[in-house]
């Protein structure tokens, strides 16, 4: 089995739940790539109130991106995995125009998302059934509650690997 996982990260949790859910996927025999999704200009903090990040966000729902490693072919893998922060209460502007511009490709993928509280995933996945075209196969969320106990985030994300590797 092969699985990208795409992510975006401004904060560095959604990157700390990628290298477990890497390590979790391979420690469970599966061949991961990863893909960092960039913004072209970053957003500044404090996120919550940065006016780009809103407009962004809620009305153009995108931004300029760009993939680190370039070449990323969702038709190679099996499965995609797609992380993404939530900001107020949506997939962050990065992840959404990464869905938008390849719509057209993804086939089998799921939705990672971290947030402060808990996200609701049915309302996630049809925001990225609507920007993307495809259902997304599953749902899953961390919350940084969560993450801050170094147990049960593991437990979680192993979880999560498990719940993928069944997906394929």
């Amino acid at each position: 089995m092969k699985v990208a996982i795409v992510y975006y990260s401004r904060t560095g949790n959604t990157e700390k739940v990628v290298r477990l859910l890497c390590n979790a996927l391979r420690d469970c025999g599966v061949e991961v790539e990863e893909f960092r999704i960039k913004a072209s200009r970053e957003y500044s903090p404090p996120l919550h109130l940065n006016p780009r990040l809103i407009i962004d966000t809620l009305i153009r729902r995108g931004t300029d991106i760009s993939l680190e490693p370039a070449g990323f072919d969702p038709s190679r893998y099996d499965v995609v995995v797609i992380a993404s922060p939530i900001w107020i209460g949506a997939l962050s502007s990065p992840v959404q125009q990464f869905l938008r511009s390849h719509s057209g490709g993804l086939k089998k993928y799921v939705i990672l998302t971290t947030s402060g509280l808990r996200a609701r995933c049915d309302a996630i996945s049809k925001k990225a059934e609507k920007v993307s075209r495809v259902k997304p196969l599953s749902c899953f969320n961390v919350t940084v509650s969560e993450m801050r106990k170094e147990a049960k985030v593991r437990d979680l994300v192993q979880e999560i690997a498990n719940k993928i590797k069944e997906l394929s």
